[in-house]
């Protein structure tokens, strides 16, 4: 399934940085190990590490059933989320000179939290292929851990990609 809502985001002060090519975007996201999870609690920010699985247009995550993140989602399922990869330093002789190479995708959406038990082994049978080291037996077993697992699908509404290099 290809990224199908794809609306970038405010426009980038540096333009000549912004990426709009879906299948870079998408390279960027599978070569990533960890998103970051932007919530509002209230006022008050949060943000959250979490492995993923991503299938146009949703990531899925897990997490224990109860925490802080369930009760904000519960509460304000809007987020944002941010991933970035192929960092590198560039040094110069003055600091003024040095720079980060990196490419990142970042994002809104809609989080969810799945009570249906397929819909939750789809989800976390798309995080395991994330990290899914080629020759590890398939279909994967979840009996023993999906009743104490819970799933989140966020939605991806926007999205926007930058790469420095």
């Amino acid at each position: 399934m290809e990224l199908t809502i794809f609306t970038t985001m405010k426009k980038m002060r540096r333009a000549e940085k912004q990426a709009n090519d879906i299948q870079l975007i998408e390279d960027i996201i599978a070569k990533a190990d960890v998103i970051r999870i932007g919530l509002l609690d209230g006022s008050e920010p949060y943000i959250v590490p979490l492995n993923f699985g991503y299938q146009a247009p949703y990531f899925y995550m897990h997490c224990a059933n109860k925490g802080r993140k369930i009760e904000i989602i519960k509460k304000n399922p809007f987020a944002c989320f941010e991933i970035d990869t192929d960092h590198n330093l560039v040094t110069d002789k003055l600091a003024c000179g040095w720079s980060m190479q990196f490419k990142s995708v970042m994002g809104t959406g809609t989080m969810e939290i799945l009570t249906n038990e397929n819909e939750k082994i789809d989800g976390l049978t798309i995080l395991m292929n994330q990290y899914h080291p080629k020759g590890l037996s398939k279909p994967y077993d979840f009996t023993k851990l999906i009743g104490r697992t819970t799933v989140l699908r966020l939605r991806v509404e926007k999205i926007s990609c930058k790469v420095n290099n």
